[in-house]
């Protein structure tokens, strides 16, 4: 947070305490609350007068746009989404910025205090590991369910499930057979500058910078590959789950020839190398940062794909590699099939679907905006099947509908542990499942954690004290009789909550 920022924050609070001193003189608290409320309190606000019609989140057009495109209806998004209409709320989110400085000063406050995120990695390997999984989960639940660029929030968790990494691996460092450390301190770093730099990018910059990600490289073996011994671990996943498919017509050959293109790629392990290795300032990197070594790399031609890469390419090899594979029409099928299933589901209209999103990969060299734009704005969207909430989805869509005030720590985090998907827990490269019958057994834990969230049993977690604006929110979904938190609670573990 800059230093600007953090007096601004001071100067409102204290102004904040000084009127609530003064209410007897000035009765009149709404501005000062209001004032204290935008440092401590990252909701949004729903302006009260005037206020357009809310639409609940069963409307067959604001519901299906706000469960897809953002983590669920909110009381504020609903505003939003009624004041711009479908379009220029799509527009708007399409432009949504890389850095935080337009979210509110509460949320910025709190993201800011998550020291993982501004920490270099090699310095991080001192912080329990409890701590960091703990900031890296706390950061996911802020955005998704605070941040007012939602469509950014469920590209970002889109990209991170989609490049999977299982942080709790441990890796060996290249130079150092007897040294490891866990790729959790390596994945705040990934987190920011491959997902959340790219997410609103082009497809072949997300993939680029996934190339030179410490934690990805780390995840997959390839800082231990070299010209005798090609790893084929990243190569493989490279082409079969980041870009081409596996039906994307590439052979066993082009995998061992992509592993000897990427040969030499490695992370920095050694101590202060940045200060004392030899050789000319670009040549020197920090510990923790993938570099080229070409001491270590296979120079010799290869072939991938049908197209010779020459000789004496050096680091050039991997850049010939991503640009062969980043124009290939697999990867456009592949990347559009992906976006299709996680935005609008799996039916006999996917197919369709997914031909025009790839058509506009092509057309706009992989514009990951263009591409979602074509996805929302197709007339097969408005028909799109019901998709089962994985965990996370679930969760950040019930602390949306009840106006939930949350710091995202262990109280929430715990919940998602038992429903299933404990975040950057998965140890597979595939990234948490998609089809919907793999998340049917935790119904269970998800019931109970919406008798926990409205009785305030979450842990750090309180619902919004109107329970009825909640009530009206959920609406169309059954009416229960009951205390007015019973009934949130049967809303929320409703059948139809589960499904968006």
């Amino acid at each position: 947070m800059r230093r600007r920022e953090l007096l601004l924050g001071a100067g409102v609070a204290g102004a904040a305490l000084v009127g609530c001193q003064q209410k007897g003189k000035r009765g009149d608290e709404g501005p000062l609350r209001e004032a204290l409320r935008s440092v401590r309190d990252p909701r949004p606000l729903v302006h009260t007068s005037p206020r357009p019609p809310m639409r609940p989140i069963g409307d067959a057009s604001h519901g299906l746009l706000l469960n897809r495109a953002a983590f669920g209806p909110s009381a504020a998004e609903l505003q939003r989404l009624g004041e711009l209409g479908k379009d220029g709320w799509l527009s708007e989110q399409l432009k949504a910025p890389v850095h935080d400085d337009d979210e509110s000063l509460a949320l910025r406050w709190r993201l800011k205090g998550l020291e993982v995120f501004h920490t270099p990695a090699y310095e991080l390997r001192d912080t329990p590991q409890k701590v960091v999984m703990e900031q890296l989960g706390r950061s996911a639940i802020l955005r998704a369910t605070y941040s007012q660029w939602q469509l950014r929030e469920r590209l970002c968790d889109f990209w991170a499930n989609h490049l999977n990494i299982y942080a709790r691996k441990v890796y060996s460092a290249p130079t150092r057979p007897n040294t490891a450390a866990e790729l959790m301190y390596l994945l705040p770093t990934d987190l920011t500058h491959v997902v959340r730099q790219n997410a609103l990018g082009a497809v072949k910059d997300v993939i680029r910078a996934s190339m030179k990600s410490a934690a990805m490289l780390g995840y997959l073996d390839q800082q231990v590959s070299d010209a005798k011994h090609p790893n084929e671990n990243y190569a493989r996943e490279l082409l079969e789950l980041h870009t081409m498919g596996v039906d994307g017509g590439y052979s066993q050959r082009d995998v061992m020839e992509v592993a000897r293109c990427l040969t030499g790629w490695t992370i920095e392990d050694r101590f202060l190398s940045g200060i004392f290795q030899d050789g000319i300032p670009e040549d020197r990197h920090k510990t923790g940062e993938v570099y080229f070594n070409a001491k270590r790399h296979d120079d010799g031609e290869k072939l991938v794909l049908g197209t010779k890469i020459p000789a004496g390419g050096g680091k050039k090899d991997a850049s010939m590699v991503l640009d062969l594979i980043a124009a290939h029409p697999s990867t456009a099928r592949f990347i559009s099939r992906k976006l299709v299933r996680y935005f609008y589901g799996d039916d006999e209209h996917s197919t369709e679907l997914t031909e025009k999103v790839a058509a506009t990969y092509q057309k706009s060299s992989g514009a990951i905006t263009a591409m979602v734009h074509t996805l929302f704005t197709a007339p097969e969207f408005d028909a799109a099947p019901p998709i089962l909430k994985r965990p996370f989805d679930f969760t950040i869509s019930a602390l949306r509908a009840t106006n939930a005030l949350t710091d995202g720590s262990l109280g929430v985090q715990d919940h998602l542990t038992r429903m299933g998907q404990p975040l950057y827990e998965w140890p597979m490269p595939d990234g948490y499942p998609e089809k919907n019958l793999a998340w049917t057994g935790s119904l269970l834990a998800r019931w109970n954690f919406a008798i926990a969230l409205t009785s305030g049993g979450v842990a750090a977690t309180q619902i919004d004290t109107d329970k009825d604006a909640a009530q009206a929110l959920l609406a169309p979904l059954p009416e229960f009789s009951g205390k007015p938190e019973e009934r949130l609670a049967l809303a929320l573990a409703s059948p139809d909550f589960h499904w968006k």
